[in-house]
């Protein structure tokens, strides 16, 4: 059953552009509204640190249909929520060898 016909959550794929700083390096900008996309969020774990400060660090992953434009560089907007793509996200192969899903790694950091 492909992931588009089970129950999802819509996220915002922010791809960044660069710009100029006023040092002359290029940086990283997130703006805009970013592509629409239907998904299944869901936490993996969390973490509270306390030491200097309290932080909280969260582990998520986004169940996105096959086909759908997604890496490392990118962020994901859901339910008020910024999250940072955590790395490569992965192709998952169905039983007949087309791609079924994407799963993208996310974290959010807060505190």
């Amino acid at each position: 059953m492909p992931i588009a016909s089970t129950p999802v959550h819509t996220v915002s794929i922010v791809t960044p552009t660069t710009t100029t700083d006023r040092y002359g390096s290029e940086v990283k900008v997130w703006a805009g509204s970013g592509t629409s996309s239907a998904a299944w969020m869901r936490q993996r774990s969390t973490l509270e640190t306390v030491e200097g400060r309290e932080a909280r660090s969260s582990e998520w992953v986004a169940f996105l249909p096959a086909g759908t434009s997604v890496t490392a560089m990118d962020r994901i907007v859901w339910d008020g929520r910024t999250f940072e793509v955590a790395g490569d996200p992965l192709k998952a192969h169905g039983r007949t060898g087309e791609v079924h899903h994407i799963e993208a790694p996310l974290r959010i950091v807060e505190g």
